[in-house]
């Protein structure tokens, strides 16, 4: 038993070293990773649409998220740029789940106030969002 712990312990560890560390701005992704993947599963369930294949689908994009972040990571220890980058794309990618989970909740009927969602979309637009996010940041 306790080899299988120090295996699991070890694993974490070097996953969060590879992450740049367990900070405030990780744990904010995760949170968001994790609420958006909630809303979309209530989504898929109130619409009657649930299928477990897009929700191993969504997983794994979320883990490709959480890839990227490590290589931000190696980026700014190669480049010295003291946490920029790896912040820069994780700060980005929270904005981009919260604006998932708007949307999700806004498909199901849920009313989100209109300030926010002005706000949201004003700020996707200024920071140069791909004309495919900003169509879906328009239909909020």
């Amino acid at each position: 038993m306790s080899i299988v712990v120090f295996i699991l312990c070890s694993f974490i560890t070097s996953v969060i070293y590879y992450l740049g560390g367990l900070d405030n701005a990780l744990q904010m992704l995760l949170m968001v990773m994790l609420l958006d993947l909630i809303t979309k599963v209530a989504k898929a369930i109130y619409q009657k649409q649930f299928n477990l294949m897009d929700g191993v689908k969504v997983i794994i994009v979320k883990l490709g998220y959480l890839i990227i972040v490590s290589i931000s990571f190696m980026l700014d220890k190669f480049m010295n740029s003291n946490g920029m980058v790896r912040g820069v794309v994780i700060y980005l990618f929270v904005f981009n789940h919260v604006l998932n989970i708007l949307q999700n909740w806004k498909e199901m009927g849920i009313k989100i106030p209109t300030v926010l969602i002005e706000l949201l979309q004003k700020f996707k637009k200024d920071n140069g969002g791909d004309d495919d996010e900003q169509n879906n940041g328009e239909n909020l």
